[in-house]
């Protein structure tokens, strides 16, 4: 529901409802509640969340590899999704739930009789960025063009998956700690492009929620790039004041002048908003102390 939240981060999780007010003029009330963890050993940090709206559930992905079930803001038990390393992505919809991190590997997990049985898994080849880095260009040159990646060696070390998005059209994106970006086809798992986004670490994607093709993605080389998945090429590019952490993508809203906005979580509690069709900043905030 729109008046429910989840917070969640480092030994912390919190259950946020927002009360709408009673009469027109009055503020808006929030209550929050701690989770509880019951008898479940609790999660030493929390990477990602998902709601199951059909379920009234609630998932977060921990530090440990462990996926927790949460219902009525206390925790019903967990399941093993990444083997002895973080789980640092979720996402839900009509198909099941889809978990990723450090392992590299891609699980798509269906829920029956209150358990998650593993349906399929998938690793992607996690390219290798050319030896100069690929960096993006600077604000105002051409885009960078994105380049073809080849395999890695069998000795090379598997790429972890920090991010992972699953479209309306049922393509899954996912980025990399090798500075790639790869689609992969949701029901085959074949990987139908595998692209060098970023010269470091690509934190996270957002999907435009009107225009699947159009992906933005943030990372520790301080760029914001937007690309066209389906040509394969960035659109546009823009210089972050500090290292992409978050990033999400608002549609157009009509009584606002319909623009379309691209909001970006900094490193250091920065914060910043982009027009998405000129690219200008047209907020920059510090937040917080701590990344967002």
């Amino acid at each position: 529901a729109n008046d429910f939240l989840v917070t969640a981060g480092d030994n912390h999780i919190c259950f946020w409802t927002v009360m709408r007010p009673k009469e027109k003029g009055q503020p808006y009330d929030v209550e929050s509640k701690k989770g509880t963890w019951k008898n479940t050993p609790p999660a030493k940090a929390t990477h990602a969340v998902a709601f199951i709206p059909h379920d009234d559930m609630v998932l977060t992905a921990g530090e440990q590899g462990y996926v927790y079930m949460w219902r009525d803001f206390e925790c019903q038990g967990r399941f093993e999704a990444c083997s002895r390393c973080p789980c640092r992505a979720l996402w839900s919809d009509e198909a099941g739930l889809w978990t990723a991190g450090d392992d590299g590997m891609i699980k798509q997990w269906e829920r029956n009789k209150g358990k998650y049985i593993l349906q399929q898994s998938h690793q992607p080849t996690g390219g290798v960025p050319p030896p100069d880095g690929g960096a993006p260009a600077a604000a105002g040159a051409p885009p960078p063009k994105l380049v073809m990646l080849k395999k890695p060696a069998k000795k090379a070390p598997t790429a972890a998956v920090r991010d992972l998005v699953v479209s309306e059209g049922g393509a899954v994106v996912l980025t990399l700690t090798s500075g790639a970006l790869v689609s992969l086809d949701a029901d085959s798992g074949e990987e139908e492009a595998l692209l060098r986004t970023h010269s470091g670490v690509v934190n996270h994607c957002a999907v435009h929620p009107r225009s699947e093709e159009k992906v933005a993605t943030v990372g520790d080389d301080r760029y914001l790039l937007y690309w066209d998945i389906e040509r394969r090429e960035v659109t546009k590019s823009a210089v972050l004041p500090f290292g992409g952490c978050a990033v999400a993508i608002s549609p157009p809203i009509e009584m606002i002048g319909g623009h379309t906005h691209i909001a970006v979580g900094l490193s250091g509690g920065a914060m910043a908003v982009y027009d998405e069709e000129t690219f200008e900043q047209i907020k920059f905030a510090i937040h917080c102390k701590e990344d967002i």
